[in-house]
Parts: structure tokens; sequence; C-alpha cells
């Protein structure tokens, strides 16, 4: 079905895409920064991804699943469209077999077959996961400044955590092809939401799917960061309280617009 996104939901919706697509390519930059400043750096991140994950990433599973328990349909897809969280749980499964081919692809060091192929799909599943969120960041109804605010900041540091630890794996792969593996798949993903139009319940058990991926995301990187040792809890606890703080002023001032 060919998807009637509006031309301002587009172009707002790009501009989004566009900025995120830069966090996939600019992440290898972060290793000019002492380890102290990017280990800090990278803990309000995942502080701030928490923020946005909890308070607006699973209320609006929520409501899907509110959605979803509506639906009249039988079968399979009927069967997890009364399970959304189950469909999320599936997300947590999904991320933590990727990070563990790109765990192992690392620890295989060298330029074998097991090694390139590893590396292979990781990037694949990662490019993936990007796809679906190009894909779902372009079928909102409606996208202004709130929604590029909210989305640039909750995805932007979520990118720049979990790109981060893919790049510690494998730093010349990421840095030769990877990211652009993933700014591209980001960009995919939108464009494919502009001209094709998906069934509502639907996006509604992606939007779940991607929910339990995000969770896991940022909940694991944060756990792996023991290099930068006690000195990443006050970044990480300031990441969540800033954000947190934003996301109720944002969503106040959006309430109060008529």
């Amino acid at each position: 079905m060919i998807s009637a996104t509006s031309p301002s939901n587009a172009f707002a919706s790009l501009i989004a895409i566009l900025l995120l697509a830069c966090v996939h390519l600019l992440v290898k930059e972060l290793r000019r920064l002492e380890a102290g400043t990017r280990y800090a750096l990278l803990a309000a991140g995942a502080g701030a991804s928490l923020a946005y994950v909890m308070l607006r990433i699973l209320p609006k599973l929520a409501e899907k699943q509110d959605s979803l328990l509506a639906s009249a349909d039988t079968g399979l897809r009927g069967f997890l469209e009364h399970h959304a969280y189950l469909v999320a749980m599936l997300g947590v499964v999904t991320y933590y077999g990727i990070s563990r081919v790109a765990a192992y692809g690392a620890e295989e060091a060298g330029s074998g077959r097991r090694f390139r192929a590893a590396q292979i799909a990781a990037a694949v599943g990662y490019g993936a996961y990007s796809m679906l969120i190009g894909y779902l960041i372009v079928s909102r109804e409606q996208f202004g400044l709130l929604s590029i605010v909210l989305i640039t900041g909750g995805m932007g540091t979520l990118f720049l955590v979990t790109d981060h630890g893919l790049r510690n794996k494998w730093p010349v792969a990421y840095d030769d092809w990877i990211r652009w593996v993933l700014a591209i798949a980001l960009v995919a993903g939108w464009a494919i939401g502009l001209w094709v139009e998906i069934a509502p319940n639907i996006i509604a058990l992606w939007y779940a799917f991607l929910a339990g991926i995000m969770l896991i995301g940022v909940i694991g990187e944060k756990l792996s960061m023991e290099e930068g040792g006690s000195g990443t809890t006050w970044p990480f606890l300031v990441g969540v309280v800033v954000f947190t703080v934003l996301l109720l002023l944002l969503e106040r001032i959006s309430d109060s617009v008529p």
C-alpha cells in the first residue's frame, strides 16, 4: 500500500533521520577525547537514553497494547497482537543474540572466514535495527519540532552508546564500512516509510519489538562500561535527571499548545 505521508511530515522526519545518521558516522570521533571524558559522555548518553525509553517508549507501548487487545485477528498474528510485551521480550532476545555475535567476532580476532562472517552478521542485524527505526520515525502521524527534539535526543544518545560499543569490538571495520551500513539503512528505512504503508497493528508490533531492543541496548551498554570505573556513575545519573526534566518540560509545552 502506498504511504500517505504528508510533505511536512516527510521533511521534518528527514531532519531527524539525517541528524541520527550523522551520529552513526561521527561516533568514531569520540576516540579523540580523553578516556575519562569519553566514558563520562557515554554514561550521560546512556542515562538520557534510559530516561527516553522509560518515560517515552514504554508508556507508548502500553498504549499500543491497549489498542492491540481490541484486535479481532486470529492465528499467530492475533496471538502476538494480544501479547505486545512478549514481542518486546523477543526484541530483547534478538538484540542479545546480535550482541553475542558481535562479541564472538571480536574475540576471534583476525581475518578468517568466521571473523568476517561474524562482522557481516552483526552489521546486518544492527542495520536492520536502524532501518526499522527509520521506518517507524516517518510513520508517525504528526511530526513537529517537539518530535525532532525528542527523537534526535533520545535515539541519538542511544546510537551514541550502542555504536561506540560496536566500534570497541571492531574499530577498523566500523570506521571503514559498518558505520556507513548503519547510516544508509536508517535513511533507507525512512525512504521505505514514505512509499509503503503497513497496517497500524503491524507497526505497533514492530514498535514493541523495538522497545525491547532499546531497553536491553541501553542497559547492556551501561553495564559494559567497566573501563570507565565508578567515575561513570554521576554522569549517568545526570543524564537521567536532565533528560527526564527535558522530557517533562517538552510534554508540558506540547499539552499547552492548542
